[in-house]
C-alpha cells in the first residue's frame, strides 16, 4: 500500500472494529490497525515537514511561489510504499459473521491486508 492509501485503510479497519469480535480475531485486527495508524502518523509528520520546508509559517497555498515544488514532493510522498506486517484472516472474519461494508473489504483486499 502507499502513504496515500493509509487514511482510507484506517477508516476501513475502524469499520471492522465497530463489530463485536472473538478475542483472538479482535487482537489480530487491533495490532494491524495500530500499525496502520503509526504509519499514518509518520506520513503526517513528513507532510508537515514538507509544508514547513516549502511554505511560510506552517502553511502553503496554491499562490505560494514554492507551490509547484511542494506538489511534486508531496506527490512523491503519497506514492511511497508502506509495508504493514500485520494481516487479517478473512476466513475468520467471515466465520465470525462480521458485518463489514463491501468498500472496506475491497480496499483491505486491494492493499494486501487479507
Amino acid at each position: 500500500m502507499t502513504n496515500g492509501q493509509l487514511e482510507a485503510v484506517l477508516g476501513a479497519m475502524i469499520d471492522i472494529t465497530q463489530n463485536r469480535l472473538p478475542g483472538a480475531l479482535a487482537w489480530e485486527i487491533v495490532k494491524t490497525k495500530r500499525e496502520v495508524a503509526e504509519a499514518l502518523g509518520t506520513f503526517m509528520e513528513a507532510r508537515d515537514g514538507l509544508i514547513k520546508s516549502y511554505g511560510d509559517g506552517g502553511a502553503i497555498s496554491q499562490d505560494h511561489e514554492n507551490w509547484p515544488v511542494f506538489v511534486v514532493a508531496f506527490e512523491e510522498l503519497l506514492q511511497q510504499e508502506v509495508t504493514i506486517a500485520g494481516k487479517i484472516d478473512i476466513d475468520r472474519l467471515i466465520a465470525a459473521n462480521v458485518e463489514v461494508k463491501p468498500d472496506s473489504l475491497g480496499l483491505l483486499d486491494a492493499v494486501g491486508l487479507f
